[in-house]
């Protein structure tokens, strides 16, 4: 029923309820006599159960409390308040159910009531629920006289103000957080502003350490060390004596805390240096109680370190050393500035040095340089022509139309009248014939001389045919006299005096050559025979690149066809990371044309939240020529982003050179959703199950509390006995559950620190000494879930508890012993033995009714065990054995201690 529904039936009922309490007396309290035994007349009594009518079934709570401050009528609002029945409230005073922090100011206003100081009082305090919350009221109280003035009983009304109290906390909270924000905020101003005021390196630090030790309230003393060389060295301090700095000044690697900072590279705090093994006798001399070490650093590498002691112990909250760390890394930016500004000027210094020396050096050799521009300038020339070929060779896509382009740049160059192309016939042929024939002169033996070449055939030892043997350019300076020449008389009839042959070179093979003929009488000079080998290589390589070019269109075709079958996006992209090609898979996914899509139009449809992570990852592993991997969200041709993984990788020619990126895209939107909502029910699940063990850890520290109250004002000792077993109990459940609320893994606890802790429990409140009884524990390391830790821990709790009480005397001394092993991967042996004084005579532990055995005997059920009665000559020792398939099984850890 919703809760506005509750009010209004709740208020129908007491009217209901009020009705009927005026038609029929015998609805009237128990004590109603008590309060109408004075009153002589009707109207007195009509009165009386009006009162108790409206008392019963008011709206808050009302109470009629006794001089002795047990409860002796309370109405239904008061029971709901606090979750007890009238009977269970009659049962225990009002002391009972105050919070104890509230308990004095109540009792106070009470002793002054009684002295007829006031005649009432009003308070807010706070009531224990019987479910152990809190629930604050607003408490009004009267006294109640007789007609001689003698006080009868007090008369409180109690309303319910819980929630205005948890706003008016939650108000508190905010206020100080803002308030404590403002704060930092103003201390990270004031250093910030400090250490920035200059870039010379010691001010930085002095300025740094002044701020600090100046703003910071619990900085007791503050200190910058730098590396310097296999020491830190301290450039500034604040708040040590002079004989603690002589011992530190210079810390060698790697002692103290200091070093550690500077070698881990990370923030290190102790909260309690009595626990701290890092920090030198002469910190604990001075009386540094926590300190706080953070790193100075430069590109990952750690320059120095802070350091923040206090003479305080958990000086610094987690907030603080937030702010702390914000203020370390303004001072390490801040000492960054100040050594690259200090770099500079040392490097200024270098090279006005340099300038001087290179001024000097400039002037020496200005002569020389001046003679070797004139023999350059020879060589540029010839290096323009080498210019003007290679345009031929990368405009023209085929040899055959590039041949008369390079024949007839090479006459300008050279000042030839013939030249000739030579190709072998066939492949690996040995003869060669003229591919090409180029010639500026114009006569009969020229046309002579043409008509013979184009018709002839030459072999591998005449003069194209030469060069191409012997792999290097052959200069012959009087064409009439060399046998190699076959057509000498042909040449001298033209006039031809001299010639050139080069061979063409492909992949370390002469495919052919060219032939050049003047009819002048030249030499040649070394430097023209190194540019006709450089160009009989440019064309051998532009034959090879013409042949790599229809090969990989061939490829690019074959792999284009490919790709647009496959079931996955696939693009390309080229060396200045624009995307050149996407295929038909990408581009029905995005329903857009390949023109719309290529360069950087596909970055359009990335997620606007991805789409500045995806790009930086893209070009980071493009600048590194690297493999990379990324999911992002890419809108469909629907409209939807859906999640797709990205895989792109580089291409290299067969020469190593970078090609660009080929990548390929696949959707994975439903898995990525999946995975969503199984890692957001798991996040549920775990912080669910925390704040459940959480809260029933709390309840059953209430409980111990409430039953060491009872314990207190118990006299019998078999019922502090019977309280004091049930608390070991309760609190071995605590102890779990506190366990379980720690755990990273809660469903996998370690046995052995569990049994570990709960000795001690039992230990202390066994009331022994220390050294009384000694435990020998043989347990090994397995982890169990929770619902078997409790079983075996209720089992140990019994049976060392039997042991603690009855085995030995309260003066002797003995061995408890716990043995925990594992048979296989399911089985689980517990065995817990003594060696004192044994069962009595005749005990069977199968028909035995004690509390204790009954407690084992059950959860040894629930285990679905075996419990038996180990057979010993002295002591006695129970043996349960059990199946478990869930645990973990480990190495064996074996204890031995005296005071577990």
């Amino acid at each position: 029923m919703p809760e506005g529904e509750e009010k209004v039936a709740s208020r129908k009922s007491n009217r209901s309820a009020t009705s009927n309490l005026r038609n029929d007396k015998s609805n009237k309290p128990k004590d109603y006599q008590h309060f109408t035994q004075n009153l002589t007349n009707q109207s007195a009594e009509e009165y009386s159960e009006l009162f108790f009518s409206a008392f019963n079934y008011a709206a808050i709570g009302m109470a009629l409390v006794s001089l002795e401050g047990k409860w002796m009528t309370v109405n239904r609002s008061f029971c709901e308040l606090t979750g007890y029945t009238e009977e269970e409230l009659k049962a225990i005073d009002f002391q009972t159910i105050t919070h104890p922090d509230d308990l004095e100011e109540d009792l106070e206003y009470v002793r002054r009531m009684l002295n007829k100081e006031i005649d009432t009082y009003q308070m807010e305090k706070r009531y224990i629920h019987k479910l152990g919350h809190i629930v604050w009221v607003i408490l009004s109280v009267s006294l109640v006289n007789d007609s001689s003035g003698n006080p009868l009983y007090f008369i409180a009304q109690i309303q319910d103000i819980t929630e205005r109290k948890q706003l008016e906390n939650s108000h508190h909270e905010i206020i100080a957080k803002l308030s404590k924000k403002n704060r930092y905020e103003s201390i990270i101003r004031a250093v910030t502003q400090t250490v920035h005021r200059s870039i010379d390196l010691q001010k930085v630090i002095e300025d740094s350490v002044n701020s600090m030790s100046m703003h910071i309230e619990k900085a007791d003393n503050v200190s910058i060390y730098m590396v310097e060389g296999k020491k830190a060295v301290i450039k500034s301090y604040r708040g040590y004596p002079e004989s603690f700095i002589e011992k530190v000044s210079r810390i060698p690697y790697p002692k103290g805390f200091t070093w550690k900072t500077i070698i881990e590279g990370e923030v290190q705090y102790c909260a309690d240096t009595d626990k701290d093994t890092a920090m030198g006798p002469a910190g604990h001399k001075i009386g540094t109680k926590s300190y706080l070490s953070m790193p100075i650093q430069k590109k990952n590498r750690t320059l120095g370190c802070i350091n923040i002691n206090s003479l305080q112990k958990n000086a610094f909250d987690e907030e603080e050393l937030k702010l702390l760390e914000i203020v370390a890394k303004q001072i390490e930016m801040a000492i960054g500035n100040a050594r690259k500004a200090e770099e500079l000027r040392t490097a200024k210094k270098r090279l006005e040095e340099r300038v001087k020396q290179r001024t000097k050096e400039l002037t020496k050799t200005n002569e020389s340089l001046r003679i070797e521009i004139s023999e350059r300038t020879k060589t540029v020339k010839r290096l323009s022509i080498m210019s003007g070929i290679s345009r031929i060779l990368s405009y023209e896509s085929r040899f055959e139309r590039a041949a008369p382009k390079i024949l007839r740049e090479l006459f300008k160059v050279l000042d030839m009248e013939v030249g000739e192309l030579w190709l072998p016939t066939t492949i690996n042929s040995e003869t060669l014939f003229c591919a090409e024939f180029k010639s500026s002169l114009k006569s009969k033996a020229a046309r002579k001389f043409k008509k013979f070449t184009i018709k002839t055939t030459l072999g591998i030892d005449s003069f194209p045919g030469y060069s191409l043997k012997k792999r290097k350019p052959v200069w012959i300076p009087d064409l009439t006299k060399n046998p190699v020449f076959t057509r000498r008389q042909l040449a001298q009839e033209l006039g031809l005096r001299s010639g050139l042959a080069f061979p063409i070179i492909v992949d370390g093979k002469p495919v052919g050559g060219m032939n050049f003929f003047t009819t002048k009488m030249a030499e040649t000079s070394p430097d023209l025979y190194e540019m006709m080998t450089k160009l009989g290589h440019d064309i051998g390589q532009f034959l090879s690149r013409a042949k790599m070019v229809e090969e990989l269109r061939e490829s690019e075709a074959r792999f284009r066809t490919m790709a647009d079958s496959a079931p996955v996006m696939i693009w390309i992209a080229g060396t200045d990371k624009s995307c050149i090609w996407f295929n038909k898979e990408w581009l029905d996914f995005r329903g857009r044309n390949l023109e719309e899509e290529i360069v950087n139009g596909w970055v359009a449809g990335i997620h606007p939240d991805d789409r500045k992570p995806c790009i930086e990852t893209y070009h980071t592993a493009f600048d590194k020529r690297e493999s990379f991997e990324m999911e992002y969200r890419l809108q469909n041709a629907e409209g939807e982003y859906r999640w797709i993984v990205d895989r792109g990788i580089p291409k290299f020619s067969g020469d190593g050179m970078f090609r660009g990126y080929i990548g390929s895209c696949v959707d994975i939107h439903d898995r990525k959703i999946t995975e969503e909502l199984r890692r957001i029910k798991l996040t549920e699940r775990e912080n669910l199950l925390r704040e459940v063990q959480h809260r029933i850890k709390n309840n059953l520290q209430m409980v111990m509390d409430m039953l060491d109250l009872q314990y207190e004002a118990i006299k019998s000792k078999k019922a502090r006995d019977a309280l004091r077993d049930t608390r070991s109990r309760i609190m071995s459940i605590a102890r779990l559950h506190t366990r379980l609320r720690d755990e990273k893994k809660p469903d996998q606890i370690h046995l052995a620190d569990h049994i570990e802790h709960l000795i001690q429990d039992l230990q202390k409140i066994s009331g022994r000494k220390d050294d009384s009884v000694k435990f020998n524990l043989d347990i090994e390391d397995i982890k169990l879930d929770a619902d078997t830790l409790v079983s075996v821990g209720f089992i140990i709790n019994e049976l060392v508890s039997n042991s603690l009480k009855h085995a030995f005397g309260q003066e002797n001394k003995g061995i408890v012993s716990i043995k925990l092993s594992s048979s296989g991967k399911e089985k689980i042996t517990l065995e817990v033995s003594d060696n004192g004084d044994g069962l009595p005579k005749g005990f069977n532990f199968k028909s035995t009714t004690t509390l204790g055995i009954n407690i084992v005997r059950t959860f040894t059920q629930q285990l679905g065990g075996k419990l038996v009665r180990l057979n010993s000559r002295k002591g006695a020792g129970f043996k349960v054995t059990f199946k478990h398939s869930r645990g973990e099984f480990g190495h064996v850890q074996k204890y031995e201690s005296s005071h577990i």
